[in-house]
């Protein structure tokens, strides 16, 4: 069609490469900017990591925990995790900033938090977990008691939307993981 308005296949070539070469060379570091954006220490957990046993010489005091990709609550397009722990067994939720959240509940590890993801707006529930980094090959100390989770900073106070996505997710599931 183009060489039938006049234009030949060299200027064919040249006007896409000069109108959509952005995309072209965008397009795959998109996908690479994604892949590297996406924590390796966030993934569906295996069978294997859900057999994972607890050992309570590692085990995490109770109570609630806070934890953000930046160490400031608040910022937009952030994702932040809240959750309370009993005895090593856990109930949260993930959210952003003036955005929805999705609870979750599941237990500590020695060696990562692991979860059943409950997504506000999807009918399927999924397993994830979350690698600590407090977690040593080989030591003969016990791990922390505040475990520290690879790709969130540990934030020290719950603010208001902390403690109501908490809320909320308590009183949906807290009975599946604490008697």
């Amino acid at each position: 069609m183009l060489q039938f308005l006049g234009f030949s296949q060299r200027v064919n070539r040249e006007w896409v490469k000069r109108h959509y070469g952005w995309f072209l060379l965008s397009f795959p570091l998109l996908v690479l900017a994604i892949a590297a954006g996406l924590s390796p220490t966030v993934a569906p957990s295996s069978r294997a990591i859900a057999q994972e046993r607890l050992d309570n010489s590692g085990s995490s005091a109770d109570g609630i925990y806070l934890y953000g990709e930046s160490p400031q609550p608040g910022v937009l397009g952030v994702a932040y995790l809240v959750l309370e722990s009993r005895n090593n067994q856990v109930v949260g939720g993930f959210y952003m900033y003036h955005s929805s959240f999705d609870c979750f509940y599941g237990q500590i590890t020695n060696h990562s938090l692991q979860v059943t993801v409950v997504p506000t707006y999807e009918q399927d529930n999924y397993p994830y977990a979350v690698q600590r980094s407090d977690t040593a090959i080989a030591s003969s100390n016990p791990l922390p008691i505040t475990p520290e989770l690879e790709g969130f900073y540990r934030i020290q106070t719950a603010d208001d939307v902390a403690n109501r996505v908490l809320e909320n997710c308590r009183n949906g599931y807290a009975d599946l993981v604490w008697q």
